[in-house]
């Protein structure tokens, strides 16, 4: 068979079939044509080397056949075969194609849709390839404009949307043929911004054609469809746009960071199969006013609420044993709360800088209040310390400048430093026998402290407990710690008889 592209070192010519020389026939297998593309030949196999042509919707087939029928090529996509084709707009590719270069589709920056065939859509090799060149492609059936999915079997996750201006984003329910569903949101797949949208519109919308969401700006309904069980790590983060958003029955956990920065986000119902609230999932959602809390919720963890100024009131379910540090922090317009009863730890600055709080109502179980659990709640007016606690954090209560009044249990046997600091408001205090130490700065500036009770077993007052306290006396019997320490110290203090 002669070779139809090189002739030796002779001046090109055209070979006519029958070619006669010699009183010899050769048999010559004029090219196959494939328009657009430079190529090279390997056996029965062609090599696409570069597309040359302007088309904006390039259609490859899987195989091509000589002009005479008489020999079928199978076609292979090489390496930057469209490297900076910046006229494509569209990209179909013919089943029988089962190879692609690397960076095949690299730098097409008006490149939208690309189909490509069926029996390639879960062969990670084959869609990998184009995933690490183009931001978005299509499997078989039209995959909504800016997704990327992964497939998890009998499954799919999207895994990132790249940004569009369209005043909705629909999300369908299955992609695919035949169809996989939706059942996973990862990992900031929405997130860092990438959602310049008012809405987010999740399943099948009839009659809609999903290439083209903007069209669809009068659909006010937000779901996410019934299948999803996973909202990934930061999934929807820093949507600052998103306003609104409905969670189906069968996810289990919000995972950390999932709203974090929605800042136009209102309102949140989490469905009943709830049972975590991951790190900071709702953390700078300060447009936030209202969300409900399910039954199954047990732990509401690290920062999960901060920062959300405008949430005014919180029901936290019987099931959470703990409100994790910073929970709550810098929910400014947080009026009260109760603690349900199997609640036995407060976090770390978990109520921190909730100014607005002026009531919280603590459980019988609490057995730990952590460093700087309420600071700077400075309209706080009253609360318990619950009976089981032994020991008061730094700073527990540090600038509550409103609190008037506070029983300290009699199992506290420590009082940590500057927990009361600050508390302008107080005025009488008891501090139950069995206490034993009274740190550095505990009523530091508690300009309006009047009466202190400190009993015989106080073995130890830390450096300027009392230091602007201007108007206070000190009851204690006569020769204790608290007696030397308030002569030492020239305030003013009675004998009680112990």
């Amino acid at each position: 068979m002669a070779d139809f592209r090189v002739l030796n070192n002779k001046r090109p010519r055209k070979a006519e079939p029958p070619a006669v020389k010699q009183n010899v026939v050769y048999d010559v297998v004029l090219p196959p044509k494939v328009p657009g593309f430079t190529f090279t030949v390997q056996g029965d196999t062609i090599i696409l080397t570069e597309y040359v042509g302007k088309d904006k919707h390039v259609i490859i087939p899987g195989t091509v056949t000589t002009p005479d029928g008489g020999m079928v090529f199978r076609i292979l996509i090489g390496k930057e075969a469209f490297f900076d084709c910046r006229s494509l707009d569209r990209v179909t590719i013919r089943e029988g194609i089962t190879s692609i270069g690397d960076r095949t589709f690299k730098d097409c920056i008006y490149l939208t849709h690309i189909t490509i065939p069926k029996s390639r859509c879960t062969k990670h090799e084959f869609t990998g390839r184009i995933r690490n060149s183009l931001r978005q492609f299509e499997c078989s059936l039209k995959h909504p404009r800016g997704f990327e999915t992964r497939n998890l079997g009998d499954s799919v996750e999207i895994v990132k949307f790249h940004p569009t201006d369209f005043p909705e984003v629909i999300i369908p329910k299955t992609f695919f043929d035949p169809p996989l569903r939706v059942t996973s949101i990862g990992k900031h797949a929405f997130g860092k911004g990438k959602l310049r949208t008012s809405r987010i519109i999740v399943g099948e919308i009839p009659g809609a054609d999903s290439r083209d969401s903007g069209k669809y700006g009068h659909l006010t309904r937000i779901t996410i469809p019934e299948d999803v069980t996973s909202i990934g790590e930061g999934a929807f983060a820093d949507c600052t746009s998103l306003a609104d958003i409905m969670i189906p029955e069968g996810v289990t956990s919000i995972s950390d960071d999932a709203f974090r920065g929605c800042t136009s986000l209102t309102s949140m119902i989490l469905p009943k199969g709830v049972t975590t609230i991951g790190k900071e999932a709702f953390r700078d959602c300060r447009s936030l006013t209202n969300i409900t809390i399910p039954e199954s919720v047990t732990s509401i963890d690290e920062g999960a609420f901060a920062d959300c100024r405008s949430l005014a009131g919180i029901m936290i379910p019987e099931g959470v044993t703990s409100i994790s540090d910073e929970a709550f922090r810098g929910c400014t317009s947080l009026a009260s709360t109760i603690l349900p009863k199997g609640v036995t730890i407060i976090g770390k600055e978990a109520f921190r800088d909730c100014r607005s709080l002026v009531n919280i109502t603590t459980s019988e179980g609490v057995t730990s209040i952590a460093k700087g659990a309420l600071v700077g709640c400075v309209s706080l007016t009253n609360t318990t310390i619950p009976e089981r606690i032994t020991s008061i954090k730094m700073g527990a209560f540090y600038g509550c400048e409103s609190l008037i009044n506070i029983t300290i249990p009699e199992r506290i046997t420590s009082i940590n430093r500057e927990v009361f600091y600050g508390c302008k408001s107080l005025t009488n205090i008891i501090i139950p026998d069995g206490v034993i130490n009274i740190s550095a700065y505990v009523f530091h500036r508690c300009t309006a402290l009047a009466n202190v009770t400190i009993p015989k077993s106080v073995t130890n007052i830390g450096p300027e407990a009392f230091k602007g306290c201007g108007h206070v006396t000190i009851y204690t019997p006569r020769g204790s710690v608290a007696w030397r320490y308030a002569e030492e110290n020239k305030i003013n203090h009675k004998e009680i008889i112990p």
